[in-house]
């Protein structure tokens, strides 16, 4: 199973940079669930960002004011169920197969550091009742060890010992992690910059058994002040060949009504009717997978250029180096976040024009 968690840090605006990125992510990549936090606002006005993209199936707290809020979705090969949601974690029931069960937590742990002993507490009370492997995700905004921050200042880490001891209780050991060593920056200046390492994964004792190889990865800081982070607990699944779908994005383009004209009108070698009809619908497919395909490339290379070069400004940041080069590149992505928001918002005018009066969910997801 595959997996993207990110606190985006608001989606309450249509034109919120971070909406785009959600978009070419989902577009490019394959996840069984997403998770996303502080959405900053209701969780219905989430679900249109996901659902094109294979996510039929919504569980998600609503934003107090302007702070809070929490979104998961999940494809329903996902085989997830929602057991209990919180202001702070959705604990959910994975069935990875016929007589295989796991359970998923989904974390925001609570900014405020007098607040977060009730969160830990709360979790451990359902991980005391688990009698199956238990991975824990998501952003537990709790630095844990010295070596997971860098900042001007040193010393006492407020929250560290608790965490650590509510860890030990119930047997949490973290999971490896690769790419950039933060996933949390303050986006001040010069000294008064910050690094923390808040978003990660913990599985409880047994998991190893059943994934031995769970890996999270994170991605560059960008759009958010958090970074998305992807979980992936079998490595091996992505050589298995998926059956290809239509996602509702194709049919932003004018060039995919233009291919499944030229599909449909090849001759195809004579038969009966059910033998010609299967024949066009197979060639409709594969031209529309091998369009699909060029097409997520080509708008994705962008983001993948933004990634890589944002990688390398942040390790050089961590070494001591200038954030000069870092703020140039995501300053870049915010350019392009903002030109790609305006792309979308145009096109849903399109589709209102052509659609007629329907609901503002239908037109702007």
């Amino acid at each position: 199973m595959k997996g993207l968690v990110w606190n985006c840090r608001g989606l309450n605006n249509p034109l919120a940079p971070t909406r785009s990125k959600i978009r070419t992510v989902l577009s490019m990549l394959y996840f069984d669930f997403i998770f996303l936090m502080e959405t900053k606002c209701n969780a219905e006005n989430v679900y249109p960002l996901c659902r094109p993209f294979g996510f039929n199936n919504f569980v998600g707290v609503d934003a107090i004011g302007s702070s809070g809020g929490l979104l998961l979705g999940w494809k329903s090969e996902a085989r997830i169920r929602s057991m209990h949601k919180y202001s702070n974690f959705i604990f959910c029931k994975v069935q990875q197969c016929k007589n295989i069960f796991w359970y998923l937590c989904l974390v925001y742990g609570n900014p405020s550091v007098s607040s977060r002993d009730s969160v830990w507490s709360e979790i451990g009370g359902w991980l005391d009742h688990c009698e199956k492997p238990t991975l824990l995700i998501g952003d537990f905004n709790q630095v844990e060890f010295s070596w997971d921050k860098l900042s001007k200042t040193t010393g006492r880490i407020d929250g560290a010992d608790a965490f650590f001891e509510w860890r030990q209780k119930h047997k949490l050991f973290e999971v490896l992690f690769k790419g950039p060593r933060f996933a949390w920056c303050n986006n001040r200046e010069g000294i008064d910059r910050v690094y923390e390492r808040l978003d990660k994964a913990y599985v409880t004792d047994g998991w190893g058994r059943l994934f031995p190889n769970v890996r999270v990865k994170h991605y560059p800081i960008q759009l958010s002040d958090h970074a998305p982070i992807e979980i992936d607990t079998n490595l091996t699944h992505d050589n298995l060949r998926r059956p290809y779908k239509v996602q509702a994005w194709n049919f932003e383009y004018e060039e995919c009504l233009k291919i499944v004209t030229h599909s449909w009108e090849q001759n195809y070698a004579a038969g009966s009717a059910a033998f010609m009809l299967a024949r066009k619908l197979g060639g409709v497919r594969n031209s529309l997978r091998v369009w699909s395909k060029e097409k997520r490339r080509e708008y994705g290379k962008v983001w993948s250029d933004f990634d890589d070069n944002l990688a390398l400004a942040l390790e050089d940041t961590f070494n001591g180096g200038s954030t000069e080069k870092y703020n140039e590149e995501h300053n870049k992505v915010r350019e392009f976040s903002r030109v790609a928001a305006i792309y979308w918002k145009q096109r849903s005018k399109l589709r209102w024009t052509v659609d007629g009066d329907t609901c503002t969910k239908f037109f702007f997801n």
